[in-house]
């Protein structure tokens, strides 16, 4: 009877223990030197994490429902982040101010110490005026400057990626 339920427990450390390595062996592993994009269900918007060489960070777009206060930042995006051992994201791009793209970045911001958002400078329609203004009020929360883009706005580098703004026109 010791003899099965000390197998047993054999079985059980050995297991553990197996388990302990393989959860480890994620956080040694050697980083790549590719650019990798992922682009996240966050329904009708869109959410593209950009994971580049030199392990930056940058998120365009975070998706969002209008209306709704699920933050789709905070139960989608943020978490696919963190299983991805990112913590910290070093840009942010909106390319539009529309509720189906900035209402999941206001969580990042808060949380990801983002350095810079970078938008096109409208401001989002009338009928999302509050979502908008608190959106905003996250940002400047966390005191992240506002980069308003348009096609002459000098492109962004970092390491051998570059990031060329295509539209807004001049103005």
């Amino acid at each position: 009877y010791y003899l099965a339920i000390w197998a047993g427990f054999k079985r059980k450390v050995a297991l553990a223990l197996g388990l302990v390595a393989i959860f480890l062996s994620g956080y040694m592993l050697p980083k790549t030197d590719t650019l990798k994009i992922t682009f996240l269900d966050v329904g009708q918007g869109d959410c593209a994490v950009i994971e580049l060489p030199n392990e930056k960070v940058w998120v365009v777009d975070g998706g969002g429902v209008k209306g709704s206060d699920w933050d789709i930042g905070r139960y989608v995006v943020a978490p696919y982040l963190w299983e991805n051992g990112i913590h910290h994201v070093d840009l942010l791009f909106l390319s539009h101010p529309h509720h189906d793209h900035y209402k999941g970045l206001g969580f990042l911001a808060q949380n990801f110490s983002p350095k810079i958002l970078y938008t096109n400078g409208d401001d989002a329609p009338e009928s999302e005026g509050g979502e908008w203004q608190n959106f905003l009020k996250q940002v400047r929360e966390k005191k992240i400057p506002l980069q308003k883009v348009t096609i002459k706005t000098p492109p962004v580098k970092e390491g051998d990626v570059t990031l060329s703004f295509l539209a807004p026109g001049a103005s």
